[in-house]
């Protein structure tokens, strides 16, 4: 009688070991500073790409990281940002967390990659529509961080200019952003979209951070720093009720607490969000420290910009050991 019952318990062993499983974490992080375009040249997009890439590759007590993908000026084209979206697709189950994160110049309602082409708008930028349907493919929850409104911000007609800081033109900026908001977050799974907004170039890029505002304040999200506000003097955590994670709603409620109150000089950059979540669940946990060691490929002719952070290689890049 005792041996009949060896198969049942074996799978339900195995059934419970599967389900005690921390979900996988994919990341695919894009920065572009230097276009083929050099008029469109930013600064810190490509050190925005690296440095988030690495603090979500940090985040090994509710993931299994499993690939981090980093994809920077040469090798942020439209195809090769499509190519490794469609490349996690074919990797991703439903109970994983991806992470897209870019860094770069917007246009209305797209993201501008390396080989963006004036002459063809429509056929040279990631558009929200296209990235909607590729987010949707993976099948699984995620979070979409957009470092996005540099000098070109999300209105037509701002690319390579300063747009003036009017009521009109934030306005403008603000709509673009909600409708790209909307998009992207058109799905049944947990996700998180938060889109930084702005007027012109300057008020993106903190010479003293060596980054784009919405993304440091990513990257303090990730580490677990404390924000005070100047008005009220109250510190801001990430983990606002200290129970070790940081949330959904906590993570949306400390990035864009902090991109306007570390921007307002004198206008504060806005950054807007929109969260599908049935329930406010924890997504990461903040802490100090340094993610996976991103070795610089940049250089490297097999690799040509690109780099993955994820103990092995997947072919296109080559991977290193976590931290």
């Amino acid at each position: 009688m005792k041996k009949y019952l060896i198969v049942p318990i074996c799978l339900l062993l195995a059934s419970m070991a599967l389900n005690s499983q921390n979900p996988q974490l994919y990341v695919l992080s894009v920065g572009v500073e230097n276009y083929r375009l050099e008029k469109l040249n930013l600064q810190f997009c490509a050190e925005d790409a690296r440095e988030v890439a690495a603090a979500f590759g940090n985040q090994t007590d509710l993931y299994e990281v499993t690939e981090v993908v980093v994809l920077t000026d040469q090798q942020a084209t439209r195809n090769g940002i499509r190519e490794q979206l469609d490349h996690f697709a074919k990797r991703v189950t439903d109970n994983d967390m991806f992470v897209f994160f870019f860094s770069g110049h917007g246009e209305e309602n797209a993201l501008l990659p390396y080989d963006y082409d004036e002459k063809d708008v429509y056929g040279s930028t990631l558009r929200s529509d296209e990235l909607s349907e590729k987010l949707k493919l993976l099948g699984c929850n995620y979070l979409v961080l957009l470092d996005a409104c540099h000098s070109a911000s999300f209105t037509k007609g701002a690319k390579g200019t300063n747009m003036a800081k009017t009521d009109k033109a934030r306005l403008a900026v603000e709509a673009a952003a909600n409708r790209l908001l909307e998009e992207l977050s058109s799905t049944d799974k947990i996700c998180l979209t938060i889109c930084s907004s702005g007027t012109d170039q300057k008020s993106f890029e903190c010479e003293e951070c060596g980054h784009g505002y919405f993304s440091q304040a990513v990257l303090d999200c990730l580490s677990g720093k404390k924000l005070t506000d100047p008005w009220n003097k109250k510190a801001i955590f990430p983990d606002i009720n200290k129970d070790g994670f940081t949330s959904i709603q906590e993570f949306d409620a400390y990035v864009k607490r902090w991109v306007t109150l570390r921007s307002a000089n004198p206008y504060p950059q806005k950054a807007i969000s929109i969260v599908r979540s049935g329930e406010d669940i924890h997504i990461l946990t903040p802490k100090s420290g340094v993610g996976p060691s991103l070795i610089d490929q940049e250089n490297n002719p097999e690799t040509d910009g690109q780099q993955t952070v994820d103990g092995h290689s997947d072919g296109k890049g080559k991977g290193v050991e976590d931290a």
